[in-house]
């Protein structure tokens, strides 16, 4: 038989489980308490509006504590001041809590860089791809000489042969574009 819930139900029902110091985090309470997690959503809207409810801070049951945006942009100087890489990449896995919670304070990591008055282009790992820069990468590599086939292309320098595929949609029409723009700028 399927028990009933209502609102104050919910809130009875999680009270009683931290009287018996049972863990109230998000993912504990929906793998072992289905239903009550299920009503929490329902009545509440979510498992933190429930916790809310309570009179609880749901910061004090989270298996970490959330940064604050001031405690966000602090760490980051504190990092740039050491130079440390800023990216995506090494953040994740150097500070993964701080990488979490500045996503969940700024909604980005790009977001977090600058908000921390940092150039997001200067601290990214990976190029933003366009035509012009593919063009220019391509003739820089062709004026020191360096053959642009398609198997050396992606031994030596992948990044920008996956970019110039992506873009043009394959090495051969990448490398007509080259002519065409190498063409263009012989004639102007």
């Amino acid at each position: 038989m399927y028990e009933q819930w209502n609102a104050h139900k919910v809130l009875t029902r999680i009270e009683s489980l931290a009287k018996k110091g049972i863990s109230l985090r998000a993912g504990y309470a929906s793998k072992n308490h289905q239903r009550l997690y299920a009503a929490a959503y329902a009545y509440h809207g979510s498992w933190r509006a429930a916790i809310e409810a309570t009179g609880r801070a749901y910061e004090s049951i989270c298996a970490f504590k959330v940064l604050s945006g001031v405690e966000i942009i602090t760490l980051m100087r504190l990092l740039d001041q050491r130079n440390e890489p800023l990216n995506t990449w090494h953040v994740k896995r150097a500070y993964p809590k701080l990488y979490e919670a500045g996503v969940y304070r700024f909604k980005s990591w790009k977001k977090v860089v600058r908000a921390a008055g940092l150039n997001y282009s200067k601290i990214r790992r990976y190029k933003s791809w366009s035509e012009k820069l593919i063009l220019r990468d391509l003739r820089h590599l062709q004026k020191k000489g360096i053959p642009l086939r398609s198997r050396r292309m992606r031994k030596q320098n992948n990044r920008l042969y996956l970019a110039a595929r992506s873009h043009f949609g394959n090495w051969r029409k990448t490398l007509k574009a080259l002519r065409t723009d190498i063409a263009k700028r012989a004639s102007a």
